[in-house]
């Protein structure tokens, strides 16, 4: 895997968890154990990427730094998705 093909696919592995924690906090009548059905198949979705992704890296990188990245790249997401609920508030 080259570096391009690296940040490709972190990029969008990062678009995916923002999805997911968009979906987590968006309010449903179909709720399923506290979390919405699109919100538990985007998390899955993230949860396979991820693992395709550790996989993959684990060939360039040590283990703890995957899951370093991998944390960290979930950590920025969920910074995004409040920041930007942060400003819808503001804005109303």
């Amino acid at each position: 895997m080259n570096r391009n093909e690296k940040a490709a696919m972190l990029a969008e592995l990062k678009a995916l968890m923002k999805e997911a924690h968009q979906e987590a906090r968006k309010p449903t009548l179909g709720m399923l154990g506290g979390a919405s059905i699109r919100a538990v198949q985007a998390q899955r979705v993230v949860n396979a990427v991820k693992h395709v992704l550790s996989v993959g890296l684990e060939y360039s990188m040590e283990r703890k730094d995957v899951q370093i990245l991998l944390e960290d790249l979930n950590r920025r997401a969920l910074d995004e998705v409040k920041q930007e609920m942060e400003e819808q508030e503001h804005a109303q």
